[in-house]
């Protein structure tokens, strides 16, 4: 009712955006997306308003922005893929032209660079790999470019190591199929990646956030030696993992990202002892793996990497026992990934799609030699 009264009264607005803001918040808390969603849309009209009674009150440009990244957020959680594009991208873009005229190091850079790495994340999904890589390569472009320096702050450095770490998954992505020349700039990425990931845990050994960082740095690290045919170097990736995860926060910690790194973790160490031949010690670490990770027939409401954990442990649980003689059993494995996967193959990574065509590969040779 005040605003109808004041319609064009920029603190009105304002201050009915953030209204709308909060209750879309608290409706998504709970649940009710619905509600989150039709609230999110408002603030984003109103914030728009804002910008069309005084375009150049920066704050009110943001609101934009921000108005933006709360639908794209809205619509991951929904599985929206394409909508959460489009939301992302306008996000970066109203981010871009508030920075085109701001010097180096203002802090809206370092949010013109989060939104790449988040504009990446959804484009693997909905553009493919490659898009994905451009788009991390224009986020190391802009801290290479000095807009963001990152020499005294720890947090733009960690934000470089997750946008190097990222950039090696998805150069590595292609599994067994990873070119030699993808390959070797993955490990050329990771390895002096691993020092700054050190650097960082020993700077605020309890941070769980730069914990994790040295986690997954270190287990994709592991994966790209396992690719090159290094499997000591692998090994020592892994075991510097597994220290930076021997810390009682790191056991005390909740949430899926933490989840999938120890599902990660399992998965390293199985690939690990098969790749030295200890077959038996392989197969009970993957298959632990796989029960921690359940059987989830549904994957299109799973965290985002759970696909490619099952289908990767699976592959190598098959990879195993055909390697132990039982080629019958390794089939029902990989027809079982083949049935799980297929259905929401246009919404998995980059990663898991490639695991469901090793298994869709693996099935049809073994067809061949059976004729």
């Amino acid at each position: 009712r005040i605003l109808t009264v004041e319609p064009t009264m920029g603190e009105r607005v304002y201050e009915h955006a953030q209204s709308a803001y909060y209750v879309g918040y608290f409706a998504w808390r709970q649940r009710d997306l619905d509600t989150a969603e039709l609230r999110f849309g408002e603030y984003r009209d109103l914030a728009y308003r804002l910008v069309e009674i005084n375009p150049d009150n920066l704050e009110w440009q943001a609101e934009v922005a921000y108005a933006h990244s709360n639908m794209g957020a809205l619509f991951v959680a929904q599985r929206r893929w394409l909508d959460a594009r489009t939301a992302a991208t306008s996000a970066l873009e109203q981010l871009r032209t508030m920075a085109a005229d701001r010097p180096d190091n203002d802090p809206i850079w370092v949010e013109v660079s989060e939104t790449l790495a988040w504009v990446a994340s959804i484009s693997e999904i909905t553009d493919g790999r490659d898009a994905a890589i451009a788009t991390l390569g224009e986020q190391l472009a802009l801290y290479e470019s000095g807009r963001v320096d990152a020499t005294d702050d720890w947090r733009v450095r960690r934000s470089v190591i997750a946008a190097e770490y990222a950039l090696a998954r998805l150069l590595i992505a292609p599994g067994r199929q990873t070119s030699a020349e993808d390959l070797q700039l993955a490990l050329e990425i990771l390895e002096p990646a691993s020092l700054e990931a050190s650097a960082l845990i020993a700077h605020e050994p309890e941070n769980l956030e730069w914990r994790l960082i040295g986690v997954r740095q270190r287990l994709w690290q592991a994966q790209a030696e396992l690719l090159a045919g290094r499997i000591e170097a692998a090994r020592n990736a892994y075991v510097a993992a597994t220290g930076f995860m021997a810390h009682e926060a790191w056991g005390a910690a909740e949430g899926a990202r933490f989840a999938v790194s120890r599902l990660h973790a399992s998965l390293i160490e199985g690939r690990i002892f098969a790749a030295r031949g200890d077959l038996a010690a392989a197969q009970t670490s993957i298959e632990h793996m796989l029960a921690t990770l359940g059987q989830v027939d549904d994957w299109s409401g799973a965290v985002d990497h759970a696909p490619y954990y099952y289908a990767a442990g699976a592959n190598t649980l098959a990879d195993v026992l055909e390697a132990q003689g039982n080629h019958a059993e390794a089939n029902q494995i990989r027809a079982e990934i083949v049935r799980r996967l297929e259905p929401v193959q246009d919404r998995i990574r980059s990663d898991s799609a490639a695991e469901l065509q090793y298994a869709r590969m693996s099935l049809e040779a073994a067809l061949s030699s059976a004729e």
